[in-house]
């Protein structure tokens, strides 16, 4: 495996390496992403933009090199080289990439030259509007506002459709949110929307399984 054979390209946790994310300053770790995602793109040649995530997990390398930058400022540097190293090859890829969990602290880091960043909004409150009086959304759209001045073009990732619970609520009617939600986000001239939801519903009935809720818009829409 790459963890195996390249062990000092992964995250130093502890003293140790772990396999659960890279090394974010390491010239191994971005030689072997920009390799491998080259080697996709040549095999997917149809493919215009191409998202860039950061690891859905908290493990953080303690490398002094990535310890020198706040966490955001070391991803989104990553990031940068990993579109400059794929550039290379095919100059006309747009690139996305998604600010979330310890990536969503604005970065000391230009990235206006991205299609857009999805600001995910684990921060915000679904039962009020975006821009309105509510404290958690003040503050969400507070630091979304601090990308946009940076000129970074934007996007969202949203949450409508699992915020209220896990399990068990297929019928809660929150078409009012996602009205509410679209609404601000046009208004704020952002580039693209994400909710979260699966569309492709599974055979069966969407009642007797927890993703019923987010395979509404399959059904209904």
């Amino acid at each position: 495996s790459a963890f195996v054979s390249n062990a000092e390209a992964f995250a130093l946790v502890s003293g140790r390496r772990s396999d659960q994310n890279l090394c974010f300053t390491s010239p191994l770790a971005e030689a072997l992403v920009v390799e491998r995602l080259l080697g996709m793109l040549g095999r997917s040649p149809e493919v215009e933009i191409l998202g860039l995530y950061a690891a859905d997990n908290m493990v953080r390398c303690e490398c002094p090199g990535c310890r020198q930058q706040d966490p955001s400022t070391t991803w989104w540097s990553f990031f940068q080289r990993l579109c400059a190293g794929i550039r290379r090859v095919h100059p006309q890829l747009k690139f996305v990439g998604g600010a979330y969990q310890d990536y969503m602290a604005l970065p000391r880091v230009d990235l206006r030259g991205a299609e857009f960043i999805e600001y995910c909004q684990l921060d915000r409150c679904y039962v009020h509007a975006p821009a309105s009086g509510c404290p958690l959304n003040r503050h969400s759209w507070s630091e979304l506002g601090r990308w946009q001045q940076t000129g970074t073009p934007m996007g969202i990732y949203g949450y409508e459709f699992d915020c209220f619970a896990w399990k068990d609520l297929y019928f809660t009617p929150f078409f009012t949110t996602l009205a509410t939600s679209l609404q601000a986000y046009r208004q704020a001239g952002l580039k693209a929307v994400f909710p979260e939801i699966y569309v492709n519903p599974r055979p069966g009935d969407p009642s007797g399984r927890w993703e019923g809720l987010h395979n509404r818009l399959g059904f209904y829409l």
